[in-house]
């Protein structure tokens, strides 16, 4: 989002010492960008070394822009670049994971902001129109950062919809512009009613009609979305997804689900079409359109992630099914986990430890690294609304004759609480071995091949998928999919 007018920022370099000012807001910007996933050479394997730079610390940045700003009195005189400072440390703090940090500065920020007057319709009517355009983004982005922080932080709202959306000027920054103001349609619908139930701060419920209203605006809020870029829609698709299961969750902590409502939104199962949803999403998009939104949508997969898993740790499964189901999407969730920003999350393996007690793959034993592989079709994913609700109980069990890992469990950040021995997933999953124990390596979408390498010959091979596992000569090896109607006897 352009808040800042770039020829404007670039003279102000040649300044830079003399204008506290001007030193607090690049600083801050710096330390905006240093703390982007793409800075981060150890993210990125297969940057160059000509490109693996140095980079002073995200700390060291935020520290000059504190002391800079203090060489004036820009408490008393704020200005916008004042507002856009505060800004900048609330999203270094927030990219840092400091989230007492990063509230006290986006606060900051707003309170600035209605210092000098962003929220008043009536102080633009005397700007010149640079001035104006400036100022109302900025507006607009606290506007939607406060909204999205407050519902991921449980914290209250300041700002409502007082001044008009910002103008979409015709040249390069028009489809930035447009894609912003989808995600004002997106938020602009949570208002401080809804965030006082959702903070627990209100009881009071007027109607319960609300419900389908705001998911049906959820739903129609991008008609666009085609036309924006893979970076903004993954943004903007993953933030919607996300939003609903809000709804929903402030929907089942007040009691108004139904197992047998005739709204979607408002039943049990509402989580798994999301699910779906951002199954297609993660099958869709590719990964470096995720990796700039940083740690924000990480949170949104989490989260959704963790809805769909406390359903399916509730409601009854049915009989095993070669169809895609909440299993699948589940995992997918997983994977996007363990891609974005190289697996180096908090909440990797919060969620698969969900995923290790609902599909009961797991048994204590220690912790295996798994990466997982997209399935070769994406298309496959779009599947009728009554594979929702397949098996996903059974189909992952396995037979006790895999091998199980007796080595020590790695310390990397993308491990995850699996044991071969009782690893199911429909997806195909590839294992690392350490100690010289297991290893796994994917043969296509329908299963996983595996190569038991300790030392008793001759290589013992197996297959791992929908229809159990069965052990077979390295030789004899078939690599073809089950027919239909296979019956394990057969093998």
């Amino acid at each position: 989002m352009p808040i800042l007018h770039h020829d404007t920022v670039y003279k102000s370099l040649s300044t830079i010492h003399s204008s506290p000012e001007a030193y607090s807001l690049v600083t801050a910007l710096c330390g905006l960008v240093v703390v982007q996933p793409r800075m981060d050479s150890e993210s990125n394997p297969v940057a160059s070394q000509e490109e693996k730079y140095e980079w002073p610390s995200v700390e060291y940045l935020i520290q000059e822009a504190v002391q800079g700003r203090a060489r004036r009195d820009h408490i008393e005189s704020p200005t916008l670049w004042t507002v856009i400072t505060s800004f900048f440390l609330f999203a270094c703090y927030f990219g840092l994971d400091r989230h007492n940090a990063a509230w006290f500065y986006l606060r900051e920020s707003i309170t600035f902001a209605q210092l000098i007057g962003l929220p008043d319709e009536e102080s633009y009517a005397n700007l010149d129109e640079r001035e104006a355009t400036f100022r109302r983004r900025m507006f607009w982005l606290l506007f939607i950062t406060e909204r999205a922080y407050a519902l991921q932080r449980h914290r209250p709202l300041s700002l409502q919809k007082s001044i008009g959306p910002p103008g979409v000027p015709e040249g390069e920054e028009s489809l930035v512009l447009q894609g912003f103001l989808d995600l004002v349609n997106l938020f602009q619908h949570f208002d401080a009613s809804f965030v006082s139930l959702w903070n627990h701060s209100s009881t009071a419920l007027s109607d319960t009609l609300w419900v389908p209203r705001l998911q049906e605006n959820l739903a129609r809020a991008l008609p666009d979305i085609g036309n924006r870029t893979e970076i903004q829609q993954a943004d903007l698709l993953i933030s919607r997804e996300w939003l609903k299961v809000v709804v929903w969750q402030l929907c089942l902590n007040k009691g108004l689900l139904s197992s047998k409502g005739q709204d979607e939104c408002t039943s049990f199962r509402f989580p798994i079409s999301v699910a779906r949803s951002m199954m297609a999403i993660g099958q869709q998009l590719p990964v470096n359109a995720m990796e700039p939104h940083g740690v924000g949508i990480l949170e949104k997969v989490f989260d959704i992630g963790c809805s769909l898993a406390d359903i399916m740790k509730v409601l009854p499964a049915k009989s095993p099914s070669f169809e895609i189901g909440p299993p699948d999407y589940l995992v997918e969730m997983l994977r996007m986990l363990s891609t974005i920003r190289g697996g180096k999350s908090r909440y990797l393996p919060l969620l698969a430890a969900q995923v290790d007690e609902v599909l009961k793959i797991g048994c204590g034993n220690p912790i295996a690294e798994i990466s997982f592989i997209p399935r070769s079709n994406p298309g496959a994913i779009l599947g009728e609304a009554d594979s929702d609700e397949s098996g996903y109980d059974s189909q992952y069990s396995l037979s006790s004759t895999a091998t199980a890992y007796t080595g020590s469990p790695p310390t990397s950040v993308h491990s995850m609480p699996y044991s071969p021995a009782d690893i199911g997933s429909p997806y195909p999953v590839e294992v690392e071995p350490w100690q010289d124990n297991f290893a796994l390596e994917a043969r296509d979408e329908w299963q996983c091949v595996g190569v038991h390498t300790v030392a008793s010959p001759p290589p013992f091979k197996f297959i791992m998928g929908r229809w159990g596992i069965q052990g077979e000569a390295a030789e004899s090896m078939s690599t073809e999919p089950p027919p239909v109607g296979w019956d394990s006897s057969e093998w």
